[in-house]
Parts: structure tokens; sequence; C-alpha cells
């Protein structure tokens, strides 16, 4: 049970953090224009390492690497479910927040005494989506490479 509340919480928080930290530090000091091309490098770099700690937190079943392993076919289909749940919790993630995007679109909110403008930007939600999933997709090929590697020698 802590394994999956670390994979449903851990990723969420690393990716919310790094976003405040990336408007803080371009939004703030750099004065960079939201949603532009540095955010979205910034929203790239930031989804493709909500991605990764998302693919290293998913939970295996616990006899992945028992004493009775046999060899890389083994070890497979548990990479499979790892990277199914995976992929399935990250396109979750991405429709609630094209969900919210949507909803939140047009409306004005007053934060610190100033009026903010919700805009929703579609290149804005497919970069933020590349990059879980090109995490996802990554970790997991590095990962059947090490397999394959360790078996070999």
């Amino acid at each position: 049970m802590k394994k999956w509340i670390m994979f449903i919480v851990i990723p969420i928080l690393v990716m919310w953090f790094l976003e405040f930290i990336s408007a803080v530090i371009l939004g703030g000091m750099f004065q960079f224009e939201s949603g532009g091309f540095v955010f979205g490098i910034a929203s790239l770099f930031i989804y493709f390492l909500g991605g990764t700690t998302m693919y290293l937190l998913s939970p295996l079943p616990d006899d992945t690497f028992s004493p009775r392993f046999k060899g890389l076919s083994d070890i497979i289909p548990n990479l499979s479910d790892k990277i199914l749940i995976t992929s399935a919790y990250a396109l979750a993630y991405i429709a609630l927040g094209v969900f919210l995007a949507i909803i939140t679109d047009g409306t004005v909110s007053v934060i610190a005494g100033e009026e903010v403008l919700h805009e929703t930007s579609i290149i804005t939600e497919i970069v933020k989506a590349a990059g879980l999933l090109l995490a996802i997709g990554g970790a997991y090929q590095n990962e059947i490479d090490e397999l394959e590697e360790a078996t070999a020698e």
C-alpha cells in the first residue's frame, strides 16, 4: 500500500514543485512570458522528470526478482504490467489536466491583489503530454536494455 501511495503522490508533488520554481525563476526573475517558448521548454523538462519519477516509483509484483529467476522472459511480463500501470496513470493525469484547463479557460482570479486571466494553450498541453509519455517510454526501454545486457553477460 505504501508503494501505491508513493506512486500516486510523489510524481505529482515533484511536477507541481518544479512548476512553481520555474514560474518564480522564469516569470518572476527573468520576466519571460507565461506560455511562451521558454516556458514550453521548461514544461517539457519538468514533465519528463515527472514521467521518469512515475515509472521509477511504479509498483512491481513482489516476486519479480525471485531466486527462481530463469531468464529475461520471466521479467518482461512484469515490466509490461509496470508500463501499463504507469501509462494509465499518466494518461489519467493528462486527461484531468486538459479537462481542468478547458473548464477554467477565460476565468479571472485575483491573486495577491492582481487579476489573473486563465488561458489554455493546446500546445502547452501537448508538450506536457509528450514529456510524460516520452519519459515513461524511455525509462521502459532503458530497463529492457539493462536487463538484456545483464542476462547476456
